[in-house]
């Protein structure tokens, strides 16, 4: 999906009229207890993907030497939540291009 795309598709989830609208398919009303427990890998695989991306990206973001608080206030938490969760990224290499530590900046 394209990123004008997945834009207009998360507008017009988030609005308020369609706060009851539910995703074709995922609606747990029509799905068996077996149903539900085959869909859990599916989910967590997703999950991971979508983690393992986002410490992707703030390891890039910290190469530009954004602060965690800036990084924090992003995501709707503080700084020190931000630099909790995601210093080890910076730590062990997986956002620098050399592999080496970045400075934890505040």
């Amino acid at each position: 999906m394209c990123t004008e795309c997945l834009e207009k598709f998360s507008a017009a989830f988030a609005a308020p009229e369609n706060a009851q609208q539910q995703v074709i398919g995922w609606s747990d009303e029509d799905l068996t207890d077996a149903e539900m427990l085959a869909r859990l890998p599916l989910i967590a695989t997703t999950a991971t993907q979508v983690d393992r991306y986002l410490r992707l990206w703030v390891g890039r973001i910290r190469e530009r030497h954004i602060s965690y608080a800036e990084i924090g206030k992003a995501l709707g938490v503080s700084r020190q939540a931000a630099w909790e969760r995601f210093s080890r990224v910076v730590t062990q290499g997986a956002g620098t291009k050399s592999g080496a530590a970045a400075a934890p900046r505040a």
